[in-house]
């Protein structure tokens, strides 16, 4: 069965990269531009795993973990922050040592996205 990845990104480019990336391992990844998006989307379809940017506008990486931790039928879901600002990854990563599942620095190479992604699924890598 095809693992659905819930992808929270502003940046369109970014959601077209990481599509391409993750097809490769054919997930199908869901897009949505901003939090407030992504949450509406949780309310009506559960995915296996939420890729989350930190920085977006109206409702931020941060927030986004916090509703969706606070949620009883989503608290169990993988979430992996992506983020360029590394500091401000490892800070929440340490300040919710439950809410994150992993992270991913932008820059980033291809092979360690599938990485982080087949781990927090709980796939065995080739």
């Amino acid at each position: 069965m095809t693992k659905r990845i819930l992808y929270i990104e502003d940046d369109k480019d970014m959601i077209t990269l990481m599509t391409l990336i993750l097809s490769k391992r054919k997930y199908k990844v869901i897009a949505a531009e901003d939090g407030v998006v992504g949450l509406k989307y949780l309310e009506k379809s559960v995915p296996d795993l939420v890729l989350l940017d930190l920085m977006m506008p109206r409702m931020n990486g941060q927030e986004v973990i916090q509703v969706i931790r606070q949620t009883r039928e989503l608290s169990h879901m993988p979430i992996v922050l992506i983020s360029a600002r590394q500091d401000e990854a490892l800070e929440l990563t340490e300040s919710f040592p439950k809410g994150i599942t992993a992270y991913i620095a932008k820059p980033f190479h291809v092979d360690d996205v599938l990485a982080v992604i087949d781990n927090a699924l709980g796939k065995r890598l080739n």
